[in-house]
C-alpha cells in the first residue's frame, strides 16, 4: 500500500470517530429527548441507531491507533486530534446519559413538572448520576494536563497499553443501560462498576 495512503487512513479514520459522535449526540438531542406524543418504539428505534453510531465509533479508536502504530506514521494531526475524539465521544455521551433525556417518563406530571422520589432523590434511567460526569471529566482533564506539561518538557505521554484496555472496559458499557427502560438497551444488560 501506497505511503501516502497509509498516513492518511488513520487521521481519516480519527475524523470519521468525531462525525460520528456529532451524529450521535444529535440523535440523542432530538430523538431520544422526551417530548409528549412521541412514541416508544420511535425512541426506541433512534436508539437502537444511536448503539449502532457509538460502536462504530468507538472501533475507529481502537483502528486508528493501530493502524498508526503498525505502519509507523503516527502523526501530530493524530496525537492531538485522538485524544480529542476520544473525550468527546466518552465524555459526551456521559453527559448526555446524565442529562434529561433520561429522565423516567413516569417522573413527570401531566404539566410536565418534575416529580421526585419519595425520598427527594431522582432517578435517571440511565444510572448516571452528574457526580460521575464531574469525576471522570476531573480526571480527564488531569490526564490532559499532564499529558500537556510532559510533553511540553519533551517526553513522551503516549497511549499505553494500560489506557487502551481502559477504554476498551469502559467504552463498551456507555451505551448499555443496567435498566430495561433505557431506550437505547438493545443488546445486553451491562452495569457502569468498571466505567468508575
Amino acid at each position: 500500500m501506497d505511503g501516502s495512503i497509509r498516513r492518511t487512513i488513520p487521521n481519516l479514520l480519527t475524523i470519521a470517530r468525531v462525525i460520528l459522535a456529532t451524529a450521535f449526540f444529535l440523535i440523542m438531542a432530538t430523538a431520544l429527548w422526551p417530548q409528549e406524543g412521541r412514541s416508544p418504539e420511535l425512541r426506541q428505534f433512534w436508539g437502537n441507531i444511536a448503539v449502532v453510531i457509538f460502536v462504530v465509533a468507538a472501533a475507529t479508536d481502537y483502528a486508528d491507533g493501530m493502524l498508526a502504530r503498525r505502519w509507523k506514521v503516527v502523526s501530530v494531526f493524530g496525537r492531538v486530534m485522538d485524544p480529542f475524539g476520544d473525550k468527546l465521544l466518552v465524555i459526551g455521551t456521559f453527559v448526555f446519559l446524565a442529562g434529561p433525556g433520561f429522565l423516567p417518563m413516569e417522573g413527570f406530571t401531566s404539566e410536565g413538572k418534575l416529580v421526585l422520589d419519595t425520598d427527594g432523590s431522582l432517578d435517571m434511567t440511565s444510572g448516571v448520576r452528574p457526580w460521575m460526569v464531574a469525576l471522570i471529566l476531573a480526571r480527564e482533564l488531569l490526564v490532559t494536563s499532564i499529558r500537556g506539561v510532559l510533553e511540553g518538557m519533551g517526553l513522551d505521554f503516549s497511549a499505553g497499553a494500560s489506557g487502551k484496555i481502559k477504554i476498551k472496559e469502559s467504552v463498551p458499557d456507555l451505551p448499555f443501560s443496567p435498566r430495561s427502560e433505557y431506550p437505547t438497551a438493545i443488546l445486553v444488560q451491562r452495569t457502569y462498576s468498571k466505567v468508575l
